[in-house]
């Protein structure tokens, strides 16, 4: 009987597929791994692998699961709005800045770059 991989295994495994541009077995090793044990890290590079395939809803689906399993993650709302502005949906994307400058610590090292982006997408909502 073969031995189940742990999280960290799978997201290994993931990165090489995805290191080697074989986005589609990148996706099925961390969707695999995600249905063995979920995590915001698995979620975050399934995420980046779908938009390589240029598969943004599912791209935005995962970035927004990653913020609901860690709402004090900067990542999933950089991830997802990032996404959605290349949807051309600013101004859902300024949502979720906003969402994150309201969970997110201030002290958080990477708050700075929520903050930035957020009013890099304000000047593009304001010039729309």
């Amino acid at each position: 009987m073969a031995r189940k991989m742990s999280a960290e295994e799978y997201q290994a495994l993931g990165r090489e597929y995805y290191k080697l541009k074989q986005y589609e077995k990148a996706v099925e090793t961390f969707t695999s791994g995600i249905e063995a044990c979920p995590t915001a890290s698995l979620y975050d590079y399934r995420a980046a692998t779908y938009e390589k395939l240029e598969n943004f809803n599912a791209s935005v689906k995962d970035g927004r699961e990653m913020i609901r399993l860690n709402k004090k993650d900067v990542k999933g709302y950089l991830r997802t709005a990032s996404v959605l502005e290349k949807m051309e949906k600013p101004e859902t994307a300024l949502g979720i800045y906003k969402y994150g400058m309201k969970n997110v610590p201030v002290d958080d090292k990477n708050f700075k770059v929520l903050r930035r982006r957020r009013s890099s997408a304000s000047k593009c909502e304001i010039s729309n």
